[in-house]
């Protein structure tokens, strides 16, 4: 029993040393065989950023206006009517009768205050020759007062007919005065219709909207024949001639602008750089953002920029930019090493290697990292599920 315990032994310990004089062997074959994960990488570049910073502006109307009616009416006609209907979009040039009302009822309240003006006229004309009579018989009647009088004096006249005399006097001054009193009535009815009369012609000038000058229609609110009420907003203008930029800076940045002092722009929607000139700076920052407001205005001859349009300005900086090594974004990827750090997964003889960076600004889909050198093959897709020291094939 004891020897075929010694062999049993001697025996398993023979068939250890086999298997682990084998085992190197085994992992070198299993490593040959191993196949290359196929990757996508880009090698780190330099990039010249622009000097200085950029904002978002909004473009607007130069001018914008609201046209309605003063009053209320029937539309009777628009600009264009059936052959061509106005449209937002539309130039308009200066004085273009947009729309009318039905003027027929504003011409029957200047007929009605003409017929009010002629009558207090007549009345003046009849008044005025009350006054003439009047006067006429107040002269007569104060001449017999004043004889009646000379004579009640030296005892002549007796004293009821001296009191008849001053009677009549007085029954023709107070007609005298009723008359001129009807005069004076008469030219206020008469004026009070003049100013009828010019209230009615007004009204029916307000039955017309004209464009004040040349610009887009933005927005039409009335149709023909439809009942507008006064002040109801009908058509909405924009001169769009000039183009105003409205954005925000800090006020690091507001100190280096002036009034008159130029600004780039760049419009994405058309693909076109312009340029503006700066008509207004805000005296103060917005409470609420601690920015202050600029306007640059930009001519737009050709009509292609419009208002609600965004623009980016781009504000140099002085002294000259320095290159910087730059990946696409893609390529950064949690650290596993360092907690809240990033990491960009580098090829290196075919093997992927960790490699700890610093992010820096961003351009377009690009960023600036410190850690590793232009040149550097850096994964750019997968690369969070590589292990380190993995096989890989770069791809184009």
């Amino acid at each position: 029993m004891k020897i075929h315990g010694k062999i049993l032994a001697l025996t398993i310990s023979t068939l250890t040393l086999l298997l682990t004089a084998c085992q190197p062997a085994v992992n070198a074959g299993a490593e040959a065989n191993k196949v290359p994960v196929p990757v996508h990488a880009v090698p780190v570049r330099l990039f010249t950023p622009q000097s200085g910073e950029r904002y978002s502006a909004s473009l607007t109307a130069s001018r914008q206006i609201t046209l309605s009616f003063r009053l209320a009416g029937f539309v009777e006609s628009i600009y264009g009517g059936e052959s061509h209907r106005l449209e937002p979009g539309d130039l308009i040039p200066k004085g273009t009768v947009l729309a009318v009302l039905r003027p027929k009822d504003y011409e029957i309240q200047i007929l009605q205050a003409k017929g009010q003006f002629d009558s207090a006229r007549k009345n003046i004309e009849v008044a005025r020759e009350q006054v003439t009579e009047a006067e006429a018989a107040f002269t007569r009647a104060d001449l017999a007062w004043k004889r009646a009088n000379s004579l009640y004096e030296s005892r002549a006249f007796t004293a009821p007919d001296w009191e008849a005399a001053r009677a009549q006097r007085d029954i023709a001054e107070a007609q005298l005065r009723a008359a001129r009193s009807q005069v004076e009535a008469s030219t206020g009815q008469q004026d009070t219709a003049a100013a009828m009369v010019s209230t009615a012609d007004l009204a029916k000038a307000d039955t017309v909207i004209t464009a004040p000058y040349t610009a887009r229609l933005l927005q039409r609110n009335i149709e023909a024949g439809s009942l507008v009420a006064p002040g109801q907003p009908a058509f909405m203008l924009a001169d769009t001639s000039v183009i105003k930029a409205v954005f925000g800076v800090p006020d690091s940045a507001v100190i280096a602008l002036k009034r008159s002092g130029h600004v780039p722009l760049s419009v994405e929607s058309i693909q076109r750089q312009v340029s503006g000139v700066i008509t207004s700076i805000a005296a103060a920052a917005d409470p609420a953002t601690r920015l202050f407001a600029i306007e640059a205005s930009i001519p737009n001859p050709d009509g292609n920029l419009r208002p609600g349009m965004i623009a980016t300005v781009s504000l140099r900086s002085a002294g000259t930019p320095t290159p910087v090594a730059v990946v696409p974004l893609s390529a950064i990827v949690r650290s596993k090493e360092e907690a809240g750090g990033f990491s960009l997964m580098v090829v290196h003889a075919n093997r992927v290697r960790s490699q700890a960076v610093t992010l820096g600004a961003t351009f377009a889909d690009q960023i600036a990292v410190a850690g590793v050198q232009p040149g550097e093959l850096v994964i750019v897709s997968g690369a969070s599920l590589l292990s380190e020291g993995e096989l890989v094939e770069v791809i184009q």
